[in-house]
Parts: structure tokens; sequence; C-alpha cells
């Protein structure tokens, strides 16, 4: 295991039910050994992950494990890292899967000269239905389209696309590049955290590459996406991620500042409509300050102030509407014109029914 092709990072939090359908995905790719490393995050399971953990790690010599203080997902990913030996990695959730096969294209494509090889790799995802029958997420990466070119032209196409690939799984990332960095999640965030890695990881990114067949399995119905939510206070902490980001592309230079906007405009669009369908807490306060602009560790999820109310997350929501003049997409344009036909109000109801049929 001195030098894998690929490590996958799994952070486990009391994932029982999943961890061994999920470490069994990347087991079954018959590889040969040493190509790849599994790394369990075990992060202060109380269920039976931790002793399951232990027994692939005792089983297998290319999987190890770490059991550590529950700090949350961010905190989990970064002990991943630091432990990673592969020139590439990449994160599987413990409830995901990795499709049969799919490291028998991977693999060989990352196969090249090193001055050849992307920095930041995007995989292709499909939803995994209770029934275990597979759906469409709706990517469908053009390679032309990312291959030898710029960040800006990249953050545009990427804009483009159905849905934004915010997730932090689903890609494949030069490990020297993060080191080189010195780049990891902000362990403060403990929602929207995908969103803040992600454009972070666009932004430092040279190049970029994609490659096509069945990769990733998202299990669809799970509890704690922000599509799922109905936490306000996790609504108004990804609210502050975006907030983060809109003040950095401020101080961006054109085309920089349009392209963060317009990659932000998806996920405004989906607070939007998550905002119908979240309750006040028991007893509405002023949501303090924001912390959102401080260093990893300190930002608003660490802040300990009274609970944001509805009023307050609305009054936000209405001040960043301007990011809906930038969406690219096809869906974005349709909200756009819902907006102007009908309002900002009418449109978060529509939205909210919209994500509760999906």
């Amino acid at each position: 295991m001195n030098n894998p092709i690929l490590s996958f990072i799994i952070p486990v939090y009391n994932t029982a039910q999943w961890l061994r359908p999920c470490v069994d995905s990347v087991l079954g790719q018959h590889t040969a050994p040493g190509q790849i490393e599994i790394i369990l995050v075990d992060d202060g399971s109380t269920d039976e992950s931790p002793s399951i953990c232990d027994a692939f790690g005792e089983k297998h010599p290319d999987i190890r494990v770490i059991h550590k203080k529950n700090g949350g997902l961010s905190d989990a990913r970064n002990a991943g890292i630091a432990m990673a030996k592969g020139h590439y990695l990449t994160f599987l959730d413990s409830d995901d899967l990795i499709a049969p096969e799919a490291l028998s294209t991977l693999l060989p494509f990352l196969k090249r000269e090193e001055d050849a090889c992307p920095q930041l790799v995007f995989l292709e995802i499909s939803d995994l239905l209770p029934d275990g029958a597979t759906g469409d997420y709706g990517l469908h990466f053009q390679r032309d389209r990312l291959q030898n070119r710029s960040r800006e032209e990249v953050l545009a196409y990427l804009s483009s696309l159905p849905k934004n690939p915010i997730t932090a799984c689903g890609k494949l990332i030069d490990r020297q590049l993060m080191a080189k960095n010195e780049y990891r999640f902000d362990p403060g965030w403990r929602s929207g955290e995908d969103l803040d890695f992600s454009l972070g990881l666009f932004m430092i990114c040279q190049r970029f590459d994609c490659c096509g067949g069945d990769f990733y399995r998202y299990r669809r119905i799970r509890e704690g996406s922000i599509t799922h939510t109905t936490d306000l206070k996790k609504l108004n902490e990804t609210l502050a991620i975006m907030e983060k980001w809109i003040r950095r592309a401020e101080d961006q230079q054109s085309p920089w500042r349009e392209a963060i906007f317009a990659f932000l405009s998806y996920t405004y669009i989906v607070m939007l409509g998550v905002f119908c369908r979240v309750s006040d807490p028991p007893h509405p306060a002023r949501e303090p300050e924001a912390t959102h602009g401080e260093p990893p560790g300190q930002s608003a999820a660490k802040n300990q102030g009274p609970p944001p109310d509805k009023k307050h997350t609305w009054r936000r929501l209405q001040k960043n509407k301007f990011l809906l003049r930038y969406g690219r997409g096809k869906k974005s344009r349709l909200i756009r014109v819902l907006h102007r036909l009908i309002g900002l109000k009418l449109t978060s109801v529509l939205l909210g029914r919209y994500l509760a049929w999906r």
C-alpha cells in the first residue's frame, strides 16, 4: 500500500445498516493488491459500526480504520485526508455504493504521465432508489467542456448543468494538490459543507476532466441533506456559506464574479424551496451576528447565540434574490421567469411543493 492509485475515504457514523454493502461495493471491484486503499473513519459511532470497521480492517490489508471522537462529517473527512496515501482521493458516504466494475474503467483512465494528469476528475452519479433500482441523478458531464479549459470556463459550464455538482462525493482529487494548498474541509460548518469545500476546490484546481460510465450510487431517500431538512438553523448556515462566497465573488474580477454567482444560483433556488418546509423554533429569536467570514473552525456553526426565526431568514433570502439573474441552466431560467410573474413568495411555495414531491 506504498503507492495506491486511489484512496477511498469513508466517514462512518451510526450507519451499521448500510456499512457492509458500502465497503463490499469497493472490495468487489477486482483490483490488484495495492491499487486502492480504503480508510474507514469511525466518527464516534454508538451502534455496531465500530466493530464492523474493525472486522474489515482485520481481514483486508488494503483497509485502515480510524476511531475518533465525534466531530462531524467535515472533521471525519479531514482525518481520512491526513492518512491517505493515494495519488487521488475520493469520498464515499457510508450509506452509498460504488457501481459494479466502476474501477475497471477508472483506474486505466488515471494511469497517465503525471504532468498530464487532471487535478480534479468529475464522475457520474446515479440515484439509488429504495427498491435497489438506479435512476438519473442529472449530471452527464461533457469532457470537451472540462478538459483543457480554464477555471472560469469550467465553472460556467458546471453552472449550466441540470444539477450543480456540489457534493464532495463523485469526484477524484489530486492528493498532492490538497497537500500543497493545505486544503481541508472547514470543520465549523455542520450544514452546506460540501458547497463550501467544492467552490474552494475549484479555485485551486487548474486541470479538470471527467470519466464516463456508472460510478457513484447515491442513496436517494435519506435524512440530512438540505433538500430534506426541516431545521431552520441548518438552512441559515447554508445561507451563511453562500453569503461568504458572494463576498468573495464581489472581490473578484469578471468573469470570476459572474461564474461564482451562476454557481450559487442553483443553491439559492434549492434554499428558496426548502424555506417553505421549515418551521420556526419553539422560541423565535433574532438571529445573532453572522460569523461566516471567520477562519476554519470559527464559523456560524460554533455560534452559541439564539436560533434564527423565519422572518429574518426570509429577509436574507430576499436580499440575495439577485442570484436568480445569473442562473444558466434550464431550470434556473424557468425559476427566473416564474419569479417575475408571481413573485418570490409564491415561487418559494411552488418550489417547496416540488421538492416534497421529489
